[in-house]
């Protein structure tokens, strides 16, 4: 079996996605626990953290932590074009004219993949948040 920190934005690309101020709403979170380390949450327990100490969290104690279904969802409006030049970027290859649609949704499948295009994307104003 598949831990969960596989299946979703590792921690430092889910907090450069909050600093890119990407809306910070997903089924799974980073929290930073009362050890200073931070863990997986699910958003219900989050949300008992926010009821429970009947305030809001610092920013820096969570951050999303992306499925990758959601990082698709969120790039499902970007242009193909700019979806090449952020694939060339993230794996360092000149020539996206060889990249395929399938091969492209392969590569979203990834969560970190997809985090790390979102940023480019994001980084160089090719998508707006």
């Amino acid at each position: 079996m598949t831990s969960l920190p596989n299946h979703v934005s590792n921690l430092i690309l889910s907090q450069r996605l909050r600093e890119l101020k990407v809306e910070q709403k997903s089924l799974f979170y980073w929290q930073k626990n009362h050890h200073g380390d931070f863990e997986i949450v699910t958003d219900e327990s989050l949300e008992l953290d926010f009821k429970r100490n009947s305030y809001r969290l610092p920013e820096d104690l969570f951050c999303s932590a992306f499925l990758a279904s959601e990082l698709g969802e969120m790039l499902s409006v970007v242009s193909e074009s700019n979806m090449l030049l952020a694939y060339g970027h993230v794996f360092n290859v000149p020539d996206t004219q060889i990249i395929t649609p399938l091969g492209l949704q392969m590569c979203m499948r990834k969560p970190d993949i997809a985090s790390k295009m979102l940023i480019f994307l994001l980084e160089n104003r090719l998508l707006k948040n």
